[in-house]
């Protein structure tokens, strides 16, 4: 605990010492974030943007913060903005945070429909099918989680977690 307020009075000194202290302000950020101070980085963050005006990257560490601190509708509003914000319009990585989002906050049917536009662009990535089974296995589709599984390995056979989630199954299934 020692060793956290002395690194944040050194970048606070930091942030002092320099009239353009954005950068040393984004560092202290995520700290804050790496330390479970979410609040206090989106303090940060929210003074940022209104001195330099909204940026994608700063919306999705926003996002980040209030996910973890289950304000998942905000969060969903700052990923959605920065969704609209981004040079690759309705790109596939937001639809996959923002389905993490909507895992985290029980709204399944959402993330589940977020993946399927995340899979439609990445069909060979495993990682859509592991993440949509996942919310289908949490939505008591068992059977749809067991297809996107086994789909997920048929496209990599190298991703570990959807053989982890696989096996979590078939041992609740008693298999």
């Amino acid at each position: 605990k020692k060793d956290k307020k002395y690194a944040v009075a050194l970048l606070k000194e930091k942030i002092a010492a320099e009239k353009d202290n954005a950068l040393w302000r984004l560092v202290l950020s995520a700290f804050y974030q790496e330390t479970h101070n979410y609040s206090a980085s989106v303090s940060l963050l929210d003074g940022l943007m209104d001195e330099y005006g909204y940026d994608e990257d700063l919306l999705e560490e926003r996002a980040d913060c209030y996910d973890e601190m289950g304000m998942f509708e905000m969060a969903l509003a700052d990923i959605d903005k920065a969704m609209e914000m981004s040079d690759v319009k309705n790109h596939p990585y937001y639809y996959a945070r923002r389905s993490e989002i909507c895992r985290y906050a029980g709204m399944y049917e959402q993330a589940i429909a977020d993946l399927e536009k995340y899979i439609e662009r990445y069909p060979t990535d495993a990682y859509g099918y592991y993440a949509r089974g996942w919310c289908k296995e949490l939505s008591r589709d068992l059977e749809g989680a067991m297809e996107d599984y086994n789909e997920g390995i048929a496209v990599d056979e190298d991703y570990p977690y959807i053989f982890l989630m696989r096996g979590s199954l078939y041992l609740d299934n008693g298999e």
